[in-house]
């Protein structure tokens, strides 16, 4: 039987969701952002950006509110 080759994951990578990504693969599943510097929410199998999470998924009571790194007042 003839030996196969399996292309070893090379250069820089992140790990999320038990798999490895390169950089320019990791984005948004909605918008396609990059994820590589921002956060993100892992749902249904996918990664998406904080924005995009709120937008599709998040509990009606949470959507709209501050985030903890913004002031209330804006």
């Amino acid at each position: 039987m003839p030996h196969v080759f399996k292309p070893r994951c090379v250069g820089p990578f992140l790990v999320a969701m038990g798999r490895s990504w390169h950089p320019e693969e990791f984005n948004c599943a909605h918008c396609k952002t990059t994820l590589v510097d921002v956060g993100f929410v892992e749902e249904q199998n996918n990664v998406y950006c904080e924005r995009c999470y709120e937008q599709f998924f998040a509990p009606t009571s949470t959507r709209g509110r501050a985030h903890c790194s913004e002031s209330p007042s804006g």
